[in-house]
This record gives C-alpha cells, sequence and structure tokens, in this order.
C-alpha cells in the first residue's frame, strides 16, 4: 500500500470517527430532550423531532458509505 492510500485510508477512519461522535451525540441530545422538552410546544417538538429523525438517518448512511470507502480502500482491514 502506497503513502496514498494510507493517507486515504487514514483520512477515512477519522472521519468515520467523527461522524460516530456525530450520531452519538445527535442520540443523546434526542433522548435528552424526549425527556425534557422543557419550554417547547407540541408542535416545536414535533419539528424538531423529525429534523432530529432525518439528521440521524443521514449520518447513519455517511457512516455506511464511509464504512465502505474504507473497505474498497484497503480490503484487509476489517472496519467497525
Amino acid at each position: 500500500m502506497g503513502d496514498d492510500e494510507v493517507n486515504s485510508v487514514d483520512m477515512l477512519a477519522a472521519a468515520r470517527m467523527k461522524a460516530q461522535k456525530l450520531l452519538d451525540d445527535m442520540l443523546r441530545h434526542q433522548s435528552e430532550i424526549r425527556a425534557e422538552p422543557g419550554s417547547l410546544s407540541t408542535d416545536q417538538v414535533a419539528t424538531g423531532q423529525t429534523a432530529f429523525d432525518n439528521a440521524i438517518a443521514s449520518t447513519r448512511r455517511m457512516i455506511d458509505a464511509l464504512d465502505n470507502a474504507m473497505r474498497l480502500a484497503n480490503p484487509q482491514q476489517p472496519t467497525q
């Protein structure tokens, strides 16, 4: 594996770690808002929930795409 390939794999791994952290943070915030919506109206909670659901689904797709790219870049290395 050449230097460019190693750098690509490292970059993909770093992006994957950041995406996982983003997903974990969004899931935690979503849970906190569900448990204690504060002064938000029912409509605001519903709108926020839809936005969180969409963002979480998008982030999961991004993680899947990064996993696939890592597999293609380095087929011998298992992904997370």
